[in-house]
């Protein structure tokens, strides 16, 4: 589990027309994958998933975030590291 760095990711995502209710199938040609960017601490990585936190705060032994989500590696594209613990801004 890693909890000291801020990365930035670029995935994709799942798309789909909106349209509820019987189709044709041939409307999906027309969708492609969607492009995503998130910036965010990590809160937990494995060969399977990073789970990204775009807000937390750190008081003292007590890490809190909200907004979290689990993005699976095989939907990653780019990754950067913003920034790790021995860089933290005052």
């Amino acid at each position: 589990m890693t909890v000291s760095r801020v990365i930035f990711l670029e995935w994709e995502d799942s798309s789909h027309g909106g349209e509820t209710g019987w189709q044709d199938v041939t409307f999906w040609k027309e969708y492609k994958p969607i492009r995503c960017y998130s910036v965010g601490r990590i809160l937990y990585e494995d060969d399977d998933q990073i789970v990204l936190a775009p807000h937390w705060h750190d008081s003292g032994d007590d890490l809190r975030a909200q907004g979290c989500m689990r993005i699976p590696k095989s939907a990653v594209r780019k990754r950067r590291v913003l920034m790790t613990n021995a860089e933290k801004r005052a």
